[in-house]
């Protein structure tokens, strides 16, 4: 139902309520009900099951046939009748009178409004409107089985009218071909002054080059939203519509399902591929090097093979793009072979790939997540090599480290490891690195790390709750870590002085397994002969060969 109807009929319903008298005396039968407005009879017979129209009042002007069970154009109507109503009915024809029948506009002189929406039209003969020169507005929406080659048949003799609107929306078959809207189709409707044209839902994928300068000058809105429309030269041609105001292009190419179900029910025009049944031959040797189908023709006709019989086909060959060649005997086979090559693997590829490359990524994480400390120590290490960089003091020609031990300390500790390694190198001559004054300046920490490492006999981890929260301290103690494994063939480098009993508790589960199997040692007390012993006791530690 267009913009018209739905006003015209809101403004009969509103005029009914406020101003109308009932008069139930306007029809032969009493289920209809009939109302005055302004010396004017307008008779209500919708949803009454009637499928003969009752005899009227000649002043009756506007009927609602709606809903009701016509098979056929009312007959006998007053030709004083303006609106007429007939949608969701069971009408399947419209017809030019005859000596017999009486059905058709003929006799409508003065009818206005027609609407015909949701009835069973499948045929409109030739000039059926011709008569009602007063028409203003046709309304034959959603009669899916008229199909737009109607047009011709509908447009001609409508210049003689006063149509300012016409509402074909939906009466092509959903499932249906796709069409093309030609000149010809259209061409009657030139004459008219015609304002509004609603040709939406028909599955038209292209208009002929210059049709659109065929429609009225009139034309003020045009709607072909929710139609399976292209890219073509129709589109350089809509600025000859010089009075359009309104254009709905909305929702092409959306995806009409085909369901399964027999289309000869739904879509007569498609009739020929289940009618076909034989075929003569073709001159013996010919090839068929080329079938186009549209997706929903060659869909059909794997649907209806089962109905086609070719005659001598033993006698026909299949050509295919690829330059090889089928016998057309086994008809079922080269059908599935036709739909297996003309299937689209595109998303099937592109799901594919990105689940290969999902998974690739998800695999190459863990790899490198799981050997992320060897990655780095190998990377510095060649990095390192390649830079030549040494720390600044020359090594002794009697030792093949530089230092005898890398202390690995947080920055909060740094009171008490100072006053170690004082101690340290004063009392056993040790030499020891620690970063704040053995690291070269300049260069990158992870560098000077990987350096102190290198160039020491052991690392000693100093393990506070400090220690646990240091980014660099951790790196420290994975380094020297990779540097035992990679560099010293699994000796023993590591060395681990707890000075918190309760960071034990603090240590992740991986490290307990580190500690255990490495050697440590704690601060037994606060005490200055506690940490006598202690300091003693790591001097002999990192004097030793090995420990």
């Amino acid at each position: 139902m267009d913009e018209l109807t739905f006003l015209w009929l809101i403004f009969i319903t509103v005029v009914i309520e406020a101003h109308c008298k009932p008069n139930s005396n306007c029809s032969s039968i009493g289920s209809c009900n009939c109302y005055e407005v302004n010396g004017y009879i307008h008779a209500d017979c919708s949803r009454r099951l009637l499928s003969v129209a009752p005899l009227l009042r000649e002043d009756v002007v506007s009927i609602d046939f709606r809903g009701n069970l016509f098979h056929t154009f009312p007959n006998n109507l007053s030709e004083n009748i303006r609106y007429l109503n007939l949608a969701e009915n069971l009408i399947n024809k419209i017809e030019e009178a005859t000596n017999f029948s009486n059905a058709s506009l003929q006799n409508l002189i003065n009818l206005e409004n027609l609407t015909l929406s949701n009835n069973k039209l499948n045929v409109i003969e030739k000039g059926v409107v011709r008569y009602t020169k007063k028409l203003r507005h046709l309304d034959l929406s959603y009669n899916v089985e008229l199909s737009l080659s109607i047009l011709e048949n509908l447009t001609y003799g409508m210049r003689y009218t006063d149509i300012k609107v016409l509402n074909l929306e939906k009466v092509q078959c959903t499932y249906g071909l796709s069409k093309e809207l030609s000149i010809h189709q259209v061409r009657n409707l030139s004459d008219t002054a015609l304002e509004e044209l609603n040709i939406a839902s028909n599955r038209i994928n292209v208009f002929q080059f210059r049709m659109l300068s065929v429609l009225p000058k009139t034309l003020r809105k045009l709607n072909v939203a929710d139609n399976v429309l292209g890219v073509g030269a129709y589109l350089w041609t809509f600025g000859q519509l010089s009075s359009l105001q309104i254009l709905n292009a909305s929702f092409q190419s959306s995806f009409h399902n085909i369901k399964d179900f027999d289309f000869n029910v739904y879509c007569h025009e498609n009739e020929g591929y289940e009618q076909v049944t034989s075929l003569f031959p073709l001159p013996q040797g010919n090839r068929i090097t080329e079938v186009k189908y549209t997706d929903t023709e060659f869909d059909l006709v794997q649907r209806n093979a089962k109905n086609i019989r070719f005659l001598n086909l033993d006698k026909y060959t299949c050509l295919f793009q690829n330059a090889t060649s089928q016998e057309f005997g086994n008809f079922s086979r080269l059908m599935k072979q036709l739909e297996k090559e003309c299937s689209s693997y595109t998303l099937i590829i592109a799901i594919t790939s990105s689940l290969l490359l999902v998974f690739v990524t998800i695999v190459m994480s863990r790899i490198i997540h799981r050997y992320r400390w060897k990655l780095r120590y190998m990377y510095f290490v060649a990095r390192g090599k390649n830079k030549n960089q040494k720390i600044s003091s020359k090594q002794t020609e009697h030792s093949k480290y530089h230092f005898d031990a890398f202390i690995s300390y947080a920055n909060n500790d740094e009171a008490f490891v100072v006053g170690l390694v004082k101690h340290l190198e004063e009392t056993f001559r040790l030499r020891l690195c620690l970063h704040q004054r053995d690291f070269i300046p300049g260069t990158d920490i992870a560098d000077n790390i990987i350096n102190a490492i290198h160039i020491s006999k052991r690392t000693v981890c100093i393990l506070t709750s400090h220690y646990l929260k240091s980014y660099w301290c951790i790196y420290e103690m994975n380094m020297a870590r990779m540097e035992a494994v990679y560099s010293r063939n699994g000796s023993n480098v590591l060395f681990f002085v707890i000075l918190q009993k309760s960071v034990v508790k603090e240590l992740p589960w991986k490290w307990m397994d580190l500690i255990e199997s490495k050697s440590y040692m704690d601060l037994a007390g606060d005490g200055e002969q506690d940490l006598s012993v202690f300091r003693t006791k790591l001097a002999e530690t990192l004097l030793a060969e090995e420990y």
